[in-house]
């Protein structure tokens, strides 16, 4: 295996061993004593992800020199304050064909989002079917804690029926907006064909404005150049997700987009470098701290700097990568692959858009690229060569024998994506469930619930409008402080990243800060460790944000006024140098948790969840040691 980084190798289905050449070179095996009949399902972690790391493939062509560069950014943005829309509506799909699992988990991908909005947002909720449902009917409403339980509750009363109003749906939503003083943000979704697609672009075409529209296509069935289309005219992107993909995890993220910083890219300076094409072709943006791949094909070899140069909040912003100091592994013959891979992908996105014979013509190249780099695509399947030796005459004959990528197998490829695509968002502990336990991908699906990574997203459909975290019925301070403290650390001591719920955390952050500020009895010498602890662990997983910091920087303030401030800064200071292990179990041990909690998670699931929020953030933690 070449990376970009050290890796962390595990396998759920096989005993493996890890031999390192390098930090970037290892060789994975499996056990001698393994029986090789069913699936091998390898995950990997970077331990220490870069903010830029390359790989390069040189080879020669016509006594040419070429090059291909592969380049990994994570760009961590400077800390402006990000001016983003405060209106939202939410637009759901109720008719028959979103039953069962999808109406379930765009349900809570609609409740996961409220719970990203801040003091100040406004929204509505609108759902359809043979008719159109609104939230409020006298427009959006502000973003409060009352607004919210109720918005709950309605989402969570939901039913399919028959028919299909999505013209009107959106006709609705768009006027609303209309009428709002600042633009707003319309989330689509839903799985159906529309009828009358021409009529609907048109009409958003003209009357979108400054609003702009997400459309998120559910299932593979969903009229996939409708959702392109809808979201071209509506200024916005659009999703696509297959059975087994979170739509919480895209709505997260696209919240975390829109809170944040982003790079409005003018121009990409390769240096004195001939690069004949890049992947993506046009790149416009990057998102802060989002992984993103650029790929380059150069004449000749792969040496000097390249600078990315743009704006961020209209501020002129280069970041600079100087190729000869990063670790470029040459002669990966890999990138080729992946190369051409990232190209068969980006046509198939294009085809979504296309009809006839442009249509047509994409499927040619896709053809094309995948003969000439061996590469299985939507348009080619594998050939068998099957030697029968003739009775009669004694010889070999060979007989090849097509074989047939069926649905399922397709679809698993697609999942399988070499690299991080933001247009899909697949859950790895699926395919890990699947290999370790033989079920089926719907029943490998249920039996995650007790994972941690389920555990943080029940908790974060159940955050507050302040931020704050209770268990249903608890009204005293000092307790919601408690449960909240539990639930802020569930999300922050895995080894995990916790990129996605950058905005729940930053919430939980700020309300527990704010609460010891406004009442320094609550500032114990345990209340303050928990903390510290914490925010020292956002820290590391860079979640922490200009408005988290400045009321961390008025809390010390304050507590430097206090008259046992020495025993809080010991505790502060004993904290910061405590590595993210010690601090692990710092906090296991002052909220008394051990891994036996975990033999109680099927228990708290048979419960009423919204009583049960501390217990399912100790399991979490429990989980994480």
């Amino acid at each position: 295996m070449e990376s970009y980084s050290r890796m962390e190798f595990k396998s759920p289905s096989h005993k493996i061993s890890v031999e390192r050449e390098d930090d970037t070179l290892s060789k994975v095996t499996v056990s001698k004593s393994q029986t090789l009949d069913h699936d091998f399902i390898l995950t990997m972690r970077e331990i220490a992800p870069q903010i830029a790391a390359g790989m390069g493939y040189s080879y020669y062509e016509d006594e040419m020199e070429k090059s291909i560069l592969m380049l990994k950014l994570a760009p961590i943005l400077p800390d402006i304050p990000v001016e983003y829309t405060t209106n939202y509506s939410f637009i759901l799909d109720i008719s028959v064909s979103m039953g069962g699992f999808k109406l379930d988990e765009a349900k809570n991908a609609v409740l996961i989002a409220l719970r990203s909005l801040e003091e100040g947002d406004k929204f509505n909720l609108v759902a359809y079917n043979e008719d159109v449902y609104k939230f409020s009917s006298g427009g959006k409403v502000k973003f409060t804690k009352e607004n919210l339980a109720a918005a709950t509750e309605w989402i969570e009363a939901l039913e399919t029926r028959e028919g299909d109003m999505t013209f009107d749906a959106l006709k609705d939503a768009i006027r609303e907006a209309e009428s709002d003083e600042e633009e707003s943000t319309i989330f689509l979704f839903t799985d159906d064909y529309v009828e009358n697609e021409d009529e609907i672009l048109e009409y958003v075409r003209t009357n979108v404005g400054n609003n702009r529209i997400f459309p998120i296509g559910i299932d593979t069935e969903v009229n996939s150049f409708f959702i392109n289309k809808l979201a071209e005219v509506g200024n916005g992107r659009p999703e696509f997700i297959d059975e087994g993909e979170r739509i919480d995890d895209i709505i997260l993220r696209q919240f975390n987009r829109i809170h944040n910083p982003q790079l409005d890219v003018t121009e990409i300076d390769f240096g004195d470098m001939i690069v004949e094409k890049t992947y993506p072709g046009t790149i416009t943006y990057l998102y802060d701290r989002e992984p993103f791949t650029i790929f380059a094909q150069v004449d000749g070899s792969i040496s000097g700097s390249i600078n990315i140069k743009g704006v961020v909040d209209e501020t002129d912003y280069t970041m600079h990568i100087d190729l000869d100091k990063l670790e470029i592994e040459e002669n990966s013959k890999l990138i080729q692959k992946v190369w051409a891979r990232k190209r068969i992908e980006s046509l198939v996105e294009k085809e979504r858009f296309a009809r006839g014979v442009e249509q047509e013509q994409i499927k040619e190249e896709i053809l094309e690229l995948s003969k000439e780099n061996s590469i299985i695509s939507s348009e080619t399947s594998f050939m068998m060569l099957e030697t029968i030796e003739d009775p009669v005459m004694g010889i070999g004959l060979n007989r090849i024998v097509p074989m047939e990528m069926s649905e399922t197998t397709m679809k698993n490829l697609a999942r399988g994506y070499f690299l991080d695509e933001a247009a899909y968002s697949f859950d790895v502990n699926i395919r890990e469930k699947m290999a370790a336990t033989g079920l089926t991908h719907k029943e490998a699906k249920m039996a995650i619930k007790y994972d941690r990574d389920n555990l943080l997203r029940v908790l974060a459909k159940n955050q507050q409008a302040d931020g704050s975290f209770l268990d249903l019925g608890e009204e005293t301070t000092e307790r919601i402080l408690e449960t909240t403290l539990r639930s802020l650390l569930a999300f922050l001591v895995g080894s995990e990243t916790t990129a996605i719920y950058l905005n729940n955390v930053s919430k939980s952050l700020r309300y527990v800060m704010n609460v010891l500020r406004e009442d320094e009895k609550l500032i114990t010498e345990r209340n303050y460790m928990l903390l510290r602890v914490a925010y020292d662990l956002a820290e590391k997983k860079n979640l922490i944000k200009g408005r988290t910091r400045d009321i961390n920087t008025e809390l010390i303030s304050k507590i430097s006024d206090l008259k046992y401030r020495e025993s809080l800064e010991e505790v502060g200071d004993l904290v910061t140098k405590a590595s993210p292990v010690q601090k692990k179990f710092i906090t296991a041990g002052t909220l008394d948790i051990s891994k036996s909690y975990v033999e109680n998670a099927h228990e708290i699931f048979e419960m009423d969840i919204r009583s049960n929020i501390t217990n399912i953030a100790n399991i979490a933690i429990a989980k994480a040691l």
